[in-house]
């Protein structure tokens, strides 16, 4: 979903897992639509959320992939355990 705030710490909300290409392909044109909508938008904006014009679901993948590459490295870095 094209939402994520600014800052060092990213929340996003998305569609992903083990859904046919053709369900997510329609989520995503839809949730799309919708973040588009000035009413949502607003609401978003106003929350403090940075909305995005759009994504695909490759995009979306692509940053999951890297935001989970960054704080995995930031966990070693600090030397971070679970107790």
């Amino acid at each position: 979903m094209p939402i994520k705030p600014s800052g060092l710490i990213t929340t996003l909300f998305g569609v992903c897992g083990f859904f046919a290409q053709l369900l997510i392909a329609r989520l995503n044109r839809v949730i799309n639509q919708t973040v588009k909508l000035p009413d949502v938008r607003k609401r978003l904006i106003s929350s403090g959320l940075e909305v995005l014009d759009s994504t695909t679901p490759e995009e979306y993948t692509a940053f999951r992939k890297a935001d989970l590459a960054k704080w995995i490295k930031i966990i070693k870095d600090i030397n971070l355990h679970l107790e």
